[in-house]
């Protein structure tokens, strides 16, 4: 697992045609990781890239890899389907205030 999160960074900050605004949403029930792949989301970071994480359950680590404390949520259990709405909805709120015209790609599950 750590892996392939290593390696979807890396795919994410070689990505052409990204365009000014950028968004990433980090998703995840083990906060493994998270050690390994601060430095990689502080270089997404630091090339403009807005970094939200959601914490599914117990992993409540994933707040290092996000821009400020604004871009971090917590869903209680991954079966909490009125949780997992509002962290969407208000992840969503958040995109359109950056910029109306902001572009999402799916990369993929990792």
């Amino acid at each position: 697992m750590t892996g392939q999160c290593l390696s979807a960074f890396d795919f994410i900050s070689q990505a052409k045609n990204q365009g000014n605004d950028r968004a990433i949403v980090l998703a995840g029930v083990s906060d493994a990781f998270v050690q390994e792949a601060q430095a990689k989301a502080q270089g997404l970071i630091e090339q403009g890239y807005q970094v939200f994480t959601v914490s599914i359950g117990g992993s409540s680590d994933f707040n290092t890899l996000s821009n400020d404390a604004s871009h971090n949520f917590n869903i209680s259990t991954p079966y909490n389907l009125t949780e997992a709405d509002g962290v969407a909805s208000d992840i969503g709120k958040m995109l359109c205030e950056f910029d109306a015209g902001l572009r999402l790609q799916y990369i993929g599950t990792l």
